[in-house]
Parts: C-alpha cells; structure tokens; sequence
C-alpha cells in the first residue's frame, strides 16, 4: 500500500504495535520495526515521514518529524557528511511520542477559550449596585 495523505498515514500508524522505548525512559516514547510489517508500506510511511515532515533538533541532531494526532513521528535517519539524510529505504524502525506543545492556532483557540470563561467568572462576581450586603 502507498501512503499519500495524513488519513492514510494515520491509519497505518493506528493499526501498529508499538514498543516502549525503555533504555531512554529520559526521552518517553515508542517504536516499531520494520520486519513486523509489509516491507513496501512501511517503505512508504517512512517515505511520508521525510516528504511532509519537518526537521526538529534533538540535542546535537537533527531529525525529519511529521505530527500527526497527538504523536509526532519520526525514524533514526542522520545527515551524512555532505548534510543530507541517509536513504529512508536503510531505515529499520518508526518512532513516535506523544505531543508535548500546541500549535500556534490550538494555543490560540485555549486562550479564547480562557478569556471566554474569565469573563463568565467575572460577571459571576461582579455585584451590581443595591446587591451589596444580600
């Protein structure tokens, strides 16, 4: 199976088994491998990863990270010497953790909705002239 959209790619990773990553408990997250799986989709998802993710520095690298749902994914691939990325096709596994940070327009819209219940609190305390003392 090829994966061409985010729905797809969302499904492939749904329908995985994922493994806790337990010697780097420092940096939760999960993994999966190749071999438990059809050797061509994984191919593609991995494909995926590198054409519509973005690059994300970890430390001293650098790593091709695609957010989908609330994990952002990404495989062990690093530049080689001339800067670019190793062939996505030498690569053995798929790691994913969970989201920590929002995006711009979803830390936007818990703001609204801050501001939204603020003002509820207030004209819930707000006590209006001759109230006082009842």
């Amino acid at each position: 199976m090829e994966i061409k959209t985010i729905e797809e790619f969302k499904a492939f990773v749904e329908n995985k088994t994922w493994t806790f990553a337990k010697t780097m408990a420092y940096n939760p997250h999960f993994w999966t491998v190749r071999n438990s799986m059809d050797f061509n989709t994984f191919n593609s998802a991995v494909g995926f990863i590198f054409e519509h993710g973005k690059e994300v520095r970890f430390g001293s690298s650098a790593y091709i990270t695609l957010d989908c749902g609330n994990y952002y994914y990404w495989t062990c691939e690093r530049k080689d010497e001339s800067g670019n990325y190793v062939t996505y096709v030498e690569t053995n596994l798929i790691n994913r953790a969970v989201r920590r940070s929002r995006t711009n327009e979803e830390k936007e819209a818990k703001i609204e909705e801050a501001k939204i219940e603020h003002d509820k609190i207030i004209k819930q305390l707000t006590i209006k002239p001759g109230e006082w003392g009842k």
